[in-house]
């Protein structure tokens, strides 16, 4: 990465130098050694910070998440079939279900699908107090080639 950063004129280049790397760096820092130990990455990193900024400072960014009880559940419902409703499970069934699931769960409801599958899911959405619909809005992929 050193080189393509060079070539690229890239005007701060900082990294560790080693490798044939440091004549390529603005910034060579000095490879970290711990002793032999086998420890964390981030200690690395930390230590890469330090050097660059002079900051002694090896606290962590506190991440705050959301308590899983302050989070609802989500329950996904792909209502569709490929070759049209001679292929799909009734409707109403889909929407007894999905009432049942949200009683029991207190779970959002979302409703997911092709572009041909929006009027089904909409229509579903109605049924179901609180659902929604994400039908034409979200790609799957395959990996197959």
């Amino acid at each position: 990465m050193a080189s393509e950063a060079w070539t690229a004129r890239v005007s701060q280049r900082i990294s560790r130098h080693g490798h044939s790397r440091r004549l390529l760096l603005t910034h060579p820092l000095h490879p970290v050694s711990f002793n032999g130990e086998n420890i964390h990455q981030k200690y690395d990193y930390i230590e890469m910070v330090r050097q660059i900024t002079g900051i002694d400072d090896d606290s962590f960014p506190k991440i705050e998440t959301i308590s899983s009880q302050a989070r609802r559940p989500e329950i996904a419902i792909f209502p569709g079939a490929e070759y049209g409703p001679a292929k799909r499970w009734i409707e109403d069934r889909f929407v007894q279900t999905a009432l049942l699931l949200q009683k029991k769960t207190n779970a959002q409801i979302c409703f997911y699908g092709a572009e041909k599958d929006q009027g089904i899911c909409e229509e579903m959405t109605s049924q179901v107090p609180g659902s929604r619909s994400e039908a034409g809005k979200t790609r799957v992929s395959s990996s197959r080639g």
